[in-house]
């Protein structure tokens, strides 16, 4: 505490990252509100160390096993937590994800978070990232890599914005969208992926499903620019929508899929499912590239879509 700290942030980067970053900069003048995760027991500690009304914690260099549960008890206010591209790795312990957002059902969590320049891997039969009913979040160049389920899992999210985040080698779907209870569900809805990387080998999902299995409210107007899809997809679609999913825009992706290790070609590039309450839906597939070996390039179950 007391030390000032300096963030610089190159010209050509997101002008909505800078804008954060300049607002919690005139909040932290003398580094009163900035934390160096590596001076506390754990990230979590360091958050916790943040005064009401915000503030940002640096990860450093390193592999941090714990889970970082975000929430409205352990992020009051604002929160910018910084590491240093793929050499800041929050490893989850078994059975947790590295980084979990929300999860109280009833109200959503929206505070003004930013995530930026981490690696995470979840710990045994969980994601990297899980966010539930959450909303309004921003993620910068976030890898989640090597996660024994999910990349990402989010479920009842709306609003929040992915630039340049990847899904590498995860047990399952490198992308999970869904509904977050079976009861009175809140959907996906409205978020925006801008450069999405998703890539690997060997996994039993694929590249990224969106669903709505269950409740009234479809999944809507979800925006994919630019996504890059080059992975072994192990007899799994790149992309898969559901039953109850509209609107959806997928512009401008570049399809790359090469037999995985077995041999075992990917299902389709793209995969519409009658899954679901409802059928799929006014939904975009703009401007693709393809390349590789696959059997379909499109599989479509409903002519609703």
């Amino acid at each position: 505490a007391g030390a000032t700290v300096a963030l610089v942030v190159s010209e050509d980067y997101h002008n909505n990252l800078k804008d954060a970053v300049i607002a919690l900069e005139k909040d932290t003048m003398g580094g009163a509100s900035v934390r160096n995760a590596a001076m506390f027991a754990s990230i979590t500690a360091a958050i916790a160390d943040l005064p009401a009304t915000g503030g940002i914690v640096l990860i450093p260099v390193g592999t941090y096993t714990e889970q970082v549960i975000i929430n409205a008890t352990t992020v009051p206010n604002r929160l910018i937590l910084m590491g240093c591209s793929d050499g800041s790795v929050i490893q989850g312990p078994a059975a947790k994800s590295a980084i979990k957002i929300g999860a109280d059902l009833t109200t959503q969590f929206d505070k003004n978070v930013v995530i930026l320049n981490l690696k995470v891997i979840g710990g045994s039969s969980f994601p990297g990232m899980e966010l539930i009913n959450a909303g309004y979040l921003s993620f910068y160049n976030v890898r989640s890599v090597g996660s024994p389920a999910e990349g990402w899992s989010l479920l009842g999210v709306v609003g929040c914005s992915f630039y340049d985040c990847w899904g590498s080698n995860s047990g399952t779907w490198e992308l999970l969208m869904d509904n977050d209870t079976a009861g009175t569900p809140h959907v996906c809805s409205r978020n925006r992926f801008y450069g999405l990387q998703v890539s690997g080998v060997a996994r039993t999902g694929g590249g990224i499903k969106i669903a709505c299995n269950t409740g009234a409210n479809p999944a809507d107007a979800n925006i994919f620019i630019s996504t890059s899809f080059e992975a072994s997809f192990n007899s799994k679609p790149g992309i898969q929508l559901d039953g109850n999913v509209r609107n959806t825009r997928v512009i401008s992706p570049f399809f790359e899929a090469e037999t995985n290790v077995a041999g075992v070609k990917a299902s389709a590039y793209i995969y519409i499912s009658s899954a679901g309450p409802g059928p799929p839906d006014l939904n975009v597939i703009e401007d693709p590239t393809l390349w590789g070996y696959c059997d379909r390039i499109i599989h479509i179950e409903n002519r609703n879509t």
